[in-house]
């Protein structure tokens, strides 16, 4: 193995042959007998040249070298499969740590040429709709170059009319929807109207649906949701449902927390029970609900069977 040149040897190297260049030909610094002001201001603007020339030189050369590295590092051996993982990792983590997506896509992007193909080919990184991103056109990106992969919206709710338009692009492929997130960082509104579109939405293919604003919002009104066959998780923070309506038989997770008083009432929760044969976890905390008998005795109903249930 070549032991490296050091640097200092270098830098000396590259400074003679500086000189010997500099008195060669054009740039040969004149006798004494013909030097002037305007012949030693020429040499030093040959020199000055010569200098600039070489600098570029080492440049485009160091360049090279840089790259002829780089192409011997270990994660360019990986294949296409391993670094899309890596990147949607990036995403995803991006996605659940409120961070803004289209910033995250466009450093990826940046690594390098390569990456920067892989970034822009690979449609399943481009699945996520946020209404917090820098970019304008993220949304729309999304939408065309996600092709039929399944979508995940993320609403923090900054603006309300920012969010409306976020779903009202978003709803002619809802039947893509996999997860939709509402958490707002601030604001004291009740469920905004532009959740009232949910109740057209095809959420056919939707597997988890959370509410969890960050602060006190006014005692909001229940959301309808349409039939939800493949849900298999809501977790919900002072948003009620319109339980009458829901129809998740899927259903393995169900977390609720601080609903307002007569949201949910225990018969509307036995009928979800029963309704939800799948359910793993089943989480009530710091919820009002309604358990005064009925004015009349119901007809005695099949019991509660959940074989799944580990979480109570």
């Amino acid at each position: 193995m070549e032991s490296p040149i050091p640097p200092i040897d270098v830098a000396k190297a590259a400074f003679n042959m500086l000189v010997r260049r500099a008195n060669q030909g054009d740039t040969a610094l004149p006798d004494d007998s013909s030097r002037s002001i305007l012949t030693l201001d020429n040499h030093i603007n040959a020199i000055e040249a010569l200098l600039t020339f070489l600098v570029t030189e080492a440049n485009d050369h160091l360049s090279t070298l840089k790259q002829s590295r780089n192409t011997l590092a270990p994660i360019h051996g990986l294949p296409d499969e391993v670094l899309v993982n890596v990147w949607l990792h990036c995403v995803e983590d991006a996605s659940c740590n409120r961070s803004h997506l289209d910033d995250q896509l466009s450093t990826l992007a940046l690594v390098c040429k390569s990456w920067h193909r892989g970034v822009l080919d690979h449609s399943v990184l481009w699945c996520y709709l946020q209404d917090t991103c820098k970019s304008e056109r993220y949304n729309n990106w999304v939408l065309r170059k996600s092709r039929n992969h399944p979508l995940h919206l993320r609403l923090l709710a900054q603006d309300a009319y920012i969010s409306d338009s976020l779903l009202n692009i978003a709803m002619p492929e809802s039947h893509r929807w996999k997860s939709f997130v509402l958490a707002p960082r601030h604001g004291s509104g009740t469920s905004e109207p532009y959740l009232d579109m949910l109740a057209d939405a095809n959420l056919e293919n939707l597997t988890r649906f959370e509410i969890q604003p960050r602060t006190s919002w006014r005692e909001p009104s229940p959301i309808s949701l349409p039939a939800t066959p493949a849900l298999g998780e809501v977790k919900l923070e002072r948003f009620p449902l319109y339980w009458e309506a829901f129809n998740a038989p899927q259903l393995r997770a169900l977390r609720i927390s601080s609903l307002p008083i007569d949201a949910l009432s225990l018969p509307q929760l036995v009928n979800l029970l029963r309704s939800t044969p799948f359910l793993e976890i089943l989480l009530l905390r710091d919820s009002d609900i309604e358990t005064d008998p009925p004015e009349i005795v119901p007809q005695p109903k099949p019991p509660i069977v959940l074989p799944r249930l580990r979480t109570l």
